[in-house]
């Protein structure tokens, strides 16, 4: 599974097409496309909204693109700074 594979899935399985997912989320069609083809990598914001409108835990979809989620990422820094 990929950040493009799931997307896709998930776009595929609510019946929306390109068109109305983007549109949902404010980016184009064609960064859509090129998001669930996998040439391209979406902002943080981006895959907020992109959760939010597929029912889609946003954390799950840090992992499939191999980053840390922002709230952990806070978490990891808050436990090293206070140290």
């Amino acid at each position: 599974m990929t950040f493009a594979s799931e997307i896709e899935s998930a776009r595929t399985l609510k019946g929306l097409n390109q068109r109305a997912l983007a549109s949902l989320v404010g980016i184009s069609q064609p960064f859509l496309s090129e998001l669930e083809n996998g040439r391209r990598l979406p902002s943080q914001e981006t895959v907020q909204k992109l959760a939010s409108a597929l029912d889609l835990s946003a954390d799950w979809l840090y992992y499939l693109l191999g980053q840390i989620p922002p709230d952990l990422a806070n978490l990891n820094y808050e436990m090293v700074s206070s140290t």
